[in-house]
């Protein structure tokens, strides 16, 4: 490959991931996959709103450089592809559904919010709940004191009328009695 190709691939490259240090991703290696299974991976990715691009790793480098992002440059061995939703969290639970389906793609690691991500910390971003979730959970943890308190006036009430009840039933059967 000529010079000026690879110099066009870099320039390339740092435009279409100009973004990466906002949205983050996900590397992966996909020794094992044969094109078939690569176009498929990538539907499949698709569907969970991300995308993959596969990498020449010695450009890729380059670009990195230029992005500002060169500690990530040490996650790209073998044949690399890189992954990208809407965000690190996005990316990391789209490859890890489409892992369970092809084993071959392994984790390098990732990079969201100016931190670079071991394999096992993407992984962990993997099983995050998802952003509805996580709301309907705190909005369990704030109504849980006001529905506590109801339920307490509600038991404070109850206990009232019982009592109420058993003192008019108390007179009622004295009257009798006399």
């Amino acid at each position: 490959m000529s010079r000026k190709i690879k110099e066009l691939m870099v320039k390339e490259y740092t435009e279409q991931f100009q973004d990466l240090e906002q949205r983050g991703c996900v590397v992966c290696n996909f020794r094992g996959l044969d094109a078939n299974a690569a176009g498929e991976v990538r539907k499949k990715l698709d569907e969970h709103g991300s995308e993959m691009f596969v990498l020449r790793n010695r450009l890729m480098a380059l670009s990195l450089e230029k992005l500002g992002v060169p500690e990530l440059k040490g996650c790209l061995r073998g044949p690399s592809a890189l992954v990208m939703g809407a965000d690190a969290v996005g990316a990391a639970k789209a490859v890890d559904a489409v892992r369970e389906e092809y084993a071959a793609i392994t984790i390098l690691g990732g990079y969201a919010e100016g931190n670079l991500l071991a394999d096992t910390d993407v992984e962990k971003l993997a099983d995050i709940p998802g952003r509805e979730v996580l709301l309907s959970r705190t909005l369990g943890l704030i109504s849980l004191p006001a529905q506590r308190f109801v339920s307490g006036l509600n038991n404070a009430m109850a206990r009232f009328v019982s009592v109420v009840n058993q003192l008019k039933e108390k007179r009622e059967n004295d009257e009798g009695a006399q």
